[in-house]
């Protein structure tokens, strides 16, 4: 932590995911336009992480995503203000442990499941 920030600072998340993409080891025809098909890669084997080589993307200025991980388009709040979009790769515990899914909120018109006046 910088010296200038005092212990009893507040801290929030300057991150938001807009679109996520899980690479299932191909561009598949559900890809986002954003997901460049130029990034299409064979990466060699990481041994340190016990990663095969395989099908890639190499997304230029930020890494590999490897089979099954996740390449997000996400919005930086660099300063109070001020935002820059980005596109992010994750691992997927390192994913997960920074995003949750969020459902579909109901609509109105929906039943309420535990309301039983309410079911269909």
């Amino acid at each position: 932590m910088p010296s200038y920030v005092p212990d009893t600072a507040r801290y929030r998340v300057r991150v938001t995911p807009l679109e996520v993409y899980r690479y299932p080891g191909f561009i598949s025809p559900d890809a986002p336009e954003w997901i460049n098909r130029n990034w299409i890669a064979f990466s060699g084997p990481d041994e340190e992480k016990g990663y095969p080589a395989g099908p890639s993307l190499s997304v230029p200025g930020v890494g590999i995503a490897r089979k099954d991980w996740f390449v997000v388009r996400e919005e930086v709040e660099v300063a109070d203000g001020i935002v820059r979009e980005r596109v992010n790769v994750y691992e997927p515990p390192v994913f997960f442990n920074w995003f949750v899914p969020i459902l579909s909120p109901a609509t109105p018109s929906d039943p309420d499941p535990l309301d039983p006046d309410d079911a269909a």
